[in-house]
């Protein structure tokens, strides 16, 4: 998968780069065998696909403005941008440490977070129970945030972490 990530980056870059002589025959070509190679790579990566899918849209409705652009540094940002709404949304609805939860992503091994306890010691239990209609009981609450970071981490942050270096 790597390769078929950085193999796509590397076609959209391509495009970006003035050569002065293309048609715009030429470019809608291109673009159109990358959109098919950005499709077969989502089968496996929708979440990355559709961000490389963005950006190729982008840069069909205004090629200028991606001339000389680093497409893997605007990716990054939008990779970034994602996980940190994401870890965000998660903090603000479970009222625990934003630390303590960008350790667990980071540190995360086949699905197992390693600060499992000092993420459920880290739960401002009364802030939760006020935030929302009908709260858990305080075991419950913990270990339902547990889960569902497992499951963030495993459905939303790790088909991004592609090419992410920490």
């Amino acid at each position: 998968m790597k390769i078929n990530y950085e193999y796509i980056i590397s076609l959209i870059q391509n495009i970006v780069t003035p050569e002065g002589n293309e048609s715009e025959e030429d470019f809608k070509a291109k673009v159109d065998e990358i959109r098919g190679y950005i499709t077969e790579f989502s089968e496996t990566n929708p979440k990355l696909g559709g961000m490389m899918g963005e950006i190729l849209d982008g840069v069909e409705k205004d090629r200028a403005a991606y001339f000389d652009r680093n497409i893997s540094e605007i990716l990054a940002d939008m990779k970034r941008d994602t996980m940190k709404t994401l870890v965000d949304g998660f903090v603000k609805k479970w009222f625990v440490d934003r630390g303590a939860v960008i350790y667990a992503i980071e540190n995360n091994r086949n699905g197992l977070i390693p600060n499992a306890s000092v993420l459920k010691d880290s739960i401002r239990y009364a802030e939760y129970k006020e935030s929302v209609e009908e709260p858990l009981m305080k075991p419950k609450a913990r270990s339902q945030m547990v889960a569902e970071l497992e499951d963030m981490i495993e459905e939303e942050i790790t088909p991004l972490q592609i090419g992410v270096n920490y």
